[in-house]
């Protein structure tokens, strides 16, 4: 009995040694390959590096930098003249193309000749059914075919009067493509009829949302609108000198909107708190009058309180 108890703790005691070494073995093992993996990753990430060095220190590589940085200064420059010189051209192009007495007339095909390439030719408009006036020409888009070919797209708004005697006029929006040339000075031709292109739609965008903050008073409420009205009727009608007394000195507001609209009433403002700050946050509707045409304004304002009185911080178009 004794022997056999001996003999069996002695296998135990070789399997449990035997064990032992198979996991010393296997992490021997493991961390082995992790070695080799990471030799081989700092290998290709010095190897990597060495070539961008020599890349930089090679003959020609400060030339060829210089010639990159010019040729995208270059073309900056480009885009900017292209924006400000050819859309300009492409609206005064616009105005005269679609402004027409509704007969024929040589003074139409004279004014728009000036605006293009040689040999292009457009007609007089003769339907004798409406004369045109365009109220707004505005440049939307441009597309650069190349560096001296591009297509700029515009918005008119255009009155339709009509030649007949009672007939009601009617206003709409037009949008067209006008293919425009550069020659080496800088000088542009429409190069090629109009083309008309579909409107452009609003995105699915929600609309701005109000201000978060903490509740507050009904009698604070009143107070803030009876300083808002105050406050509304200086900006739209009065001086620089008259908003000063209702601004913080910190404010960013520094001028008036007088000699535009006038202000008419508030509709309705929501007011809420900035825990952070402890400001009031203002969401506002108003009424103003543009030559006695009532027209809604949706200003976003904070408001701050010292002294007893009630002082405009910022006027924003969403909650800032």
């Amino acid at each position: 009995m004794i022997f056999k108890t001996k003999e069996k703790k002695k296998k135990e005691s070789v399997s449990k040694e035997k064990e032992h070494k198979s996991d010393k073995i296997s992490v021997i093992k493991t961390d082995k390959w992790m070695k080799i993996g990471r030799i081989i990753l700092w290998t290709v990430i010095l190897f990597l590096l060495l070539r961008g060095i020599a890349s930089i220190l090679a003959p020609g590589s400060e030339q060829r930098l210089e010639q990159i940085v010019t040729d995208y200064q270059a073309d900056a420059k480009l885009r900017e003249t292209v924006q400000v010189e050819a859309a300009a051209f492409a609206e005064d192009f616009a105005y005269e193309y679609y402004t027409f007495s509704g007969k024929f007339n040589s003074d139409y095909e004279q004014r728009v000749k000036r605006y293009l390439a040689k040999n292009l030719e457009i007609k007089s408009p003769s339907a004798d059914q409406y004369q045109t006036i365009v109220n707004l020409a505005s440049a939307t888009e441009i597309t650069y075919e190349s560096s001296t070919n591009f297509d700029v797209d515009v918005h008119l708004q255009v009155t339709y009067v009509p030649m007949a005697v009672g007939a009601e006029k009617k206003q709409k929006d037009i949008y067209i493509r006008v293919p425009i040339n550069a020659d080496k000075k800088g000088n542009y031709a429409v190069s090629s009829m109009p083309a008309y292109v579909p409107q452009i739609k609003a995105a699915a965008i929600e609309p701005v949302d109000t201000y978060k903050g903490g509740q507050v008073e009904t009698g604070e409420i009143q107070k803030i609108k009876e300083t808002l009205n105050s406050f509304f009727t200086a900006y739209y009608s009065g001086t620089s000198n008259e908003i000063s007394y209702y601004l913080t000195a910190d404010s960013e507001i520094k001028d008036v909107a007088a000699g535009m609209v006038t202000f008419e009433k508030l509709d309705y403002a929501t007011v809420c708190r900035d825990e952070e700050t402890n400001e009031y946050l203002v969401d506002t509707t108003l009424t103003v009058l543009d030559n006695k045409q009532p027209m809604q304004q949706r200003l976003f304002l904070r408001v701050d309180y010292a002294k007893k009185h009630y002082y405009i911080k910022s006027i924003n178009t969403r909650p800032v």
